[in-house]
């Protein structure tokens, strides 16, 4: 069986090879070889291994292989008989180069910014700032109004509040001109340091606030460990410890405050309640809104879940459940312990489109089916919304639709918003876990559902059906809308609602 032919670039290849070992190529013969090298790792590690086994058999021969066959290979071509052991170095040298020198160039690592925005409300920066991924690199910006919670790559947490003018030196060195920020810096950070007009402010692993006015006063709040205040480069500085507040005036020494006002520096806590306000209102003000509960305790009506829409009227009745913490610090939740713990609420009408939205803490699940919100029975159109033992969420109307999204959807012990859609023009059933849509399905028909005389947390099931289904763990915030939410507002919604601590 004959071999397979060369190809007419291998035969080049090597006849341009046999010519540069005698020295006897031309500047087009070169050129072309180069050509054959460059950009062509296949024909590079070709002609590497051709004279790599030649210039091996010459060293293990220690002699010139003038005739000289290899018992284990055919005899090369007559060319090779001349060819010392440092031209055939000389030559893998030079194809080495070409391999080396055409690969393509590595690319340039991307520096990580000095800071990111995390979260902010009302404000715009002014600077060389990057609007695309929101990043702050060297240089001096303006915050005119509103305010943002920062992070730093070396993992420092800042609010600053506007108006605000400051300077980013590095990610360990920040001078502020005028405005409000309070930062707390982790411990691979210690040594991050606030310049003012007055006062050189160094963390020694602490939280701090400093505040500079248009009027040139500088205050400095420690909240929590300690600082080192350096006046005019004064040294040692003046180590101060927690509870210490003091302000500066045209560079005059300082007058210590009584004590730091925490308030004065809002946290990112702060910044969060304030953006979960505002879309509170938006949602009670919304004419799609038929009925909001944000689980906040009336000291008046301790055993009522009071309507915002609409306080007087479909405020909710609490029966065993107790009042408790809710995801927030400043929040409340209904907890939902023993047999028979609910809220009964009379949700009215059949509507043709629903948004369903809840914040829970699901501390186990004891039944079958779990119940968020179901009407008393089950008759026509009527709705439940339930979660699986398995941890799939389940959203049904008799008659219309019966959804069940997949398994270990939603956690235990740990705050989980929740939401249902319904829009029965797409005949569209959609659920969300934490933002994220998990299941999205078709109904079986256009029809409304009703949510009438319902409870919250429990199934006032017909007596004939065995098994409970209360739920377990605590409720913070529900809400039900005549409108399907879309996706983009869901996440929005989690986002703005979701726990956050400072």
């Amino acid at each position: 069986m004959k071999p397979p032919p060369k190809d007419s670039n291998s035969n080049e290849l090597e006849d341009l090879l046999e010519k540069c070992s005698h020295d006897e190529y031309t500047l087009e013969e070169r050129t072309r070889l180069n050509e054959l090298l460059r950009d062509n790792p296949e024909t590079q590690r070709k002609a590497l291994a051709f004279l790599f086994d030649e210039a091996i058999l010459r060293y293990e021969l220690e002699a010139p292989i003038l005739g000289i066959v290899s018992p284990s290979r055919p005899q090369k071509k007559k060319w090779l008989s001349g060819l010392s052991l440092a031209a055939a170095i000389g030559i893998l040298l030079s194809i080495a180069a070409f391999s080396f020198f055409s690969r393509a160039p590595t690319p340039a690592l991307v520096e990580e910014p000095l800071a990111k925005i995390i979260r902010s409300s009302g404000s715009t920066f002014l600077g060389p700032f990057n609007q695309e991924d929101q990043s702050f690199g060297l240089g001096t910006y303006e915050l005119p109004s509103g305010s943002a919670e920062i992070k730093f790559r070396n993992g420092v947490l800042s609010m600053i509040q506007g108006p605000a003018r400051f300077t980013l030196e590095s990610d360990m060195r920040l001078i502020l001109h005028e405005g409000r920020i309070r930062a707390r810096v982790p411990e691979q950070a210690i040594g991050f340091t606030i310049d003012t007009p007055d006062v050189e402010v160094e963390d020694l692993g602490t939280e701090f606030g400093v505040f500079v006015s248009p009027e040139r006063r500088t205050e400095v709040h420690v909240f929590s460990g300690e600082v080192a205040l350096r006046e005019d480069g004064m040294e040692p500085p003046r180590i101060v410890h927690e509870g210490f507040a003091a302000h500066w005036q045209n560079g005059q020494s300082f007058t210590q405050l009584e004590t730091p006002d925490s308030l004065a520096f809002p946290t990112s806590e702060t910044l969060a309640r304030k953006e979960w306000l505002e879309s509170r209102q938006a949602i009670v003000n919304s004419e799609h809104t038929l009925a909001y509960y944000d689980f906040l305790r009336d000291p008046n009506q301790p055993n009522q879940l009071i309507n915002r829409v609409n306080p007087s009227q479909a405020s909710g009745e609490i029966s065993g459940a107790t009042w408790g913490q809710g995801r927030r610090s400043d929040s409340q939740a209904l907890i939902f312990e023993n047999i028979g713990d609910k809220v009964k609420v009379d949700i009215s009408g059949h509507h043709l489109k629903t948004t369903l939205s809840m914040w829970v803490k699901i501390d186990r699940l004891n039944s079958s089916l779990t119940t968020l919100l179901n009407t008393s029975g089950y008759s026509n159109k009527d709705h439940h919304w339930q979660i699986v033992d398995n941890g799939a969420m389940q959203t049904s109307a008799n008659g219309v639709f019966r959804i069940t999204s997949g398994e270990n959807g939603i956690p235990l012990g740990k705050w989980t918003h929740l939401v249902t859609t319904y829009d029965a023009d797409k005949q569209q059933v959609c659920c969300y876990v934490d933002g994220v849509l998990i299941t999205k399905n078709k109904a079986k028909n256009s029809d409304p559902v009703n949510f009438c005389d319902s409870c919250i947390g429990h199934w006032e099931m017909p007596i004939s059906w065995p098994k409970e289904r209360g739920f377990r763990g605590r409720i913070d915030e529900f809400f039900v809308l005549t409108r399907a939410m879309s996706p983009t507002e869901i996440l929005a919604l989690y986002e703005i609602g979701k726990p956050h601590s400072w």
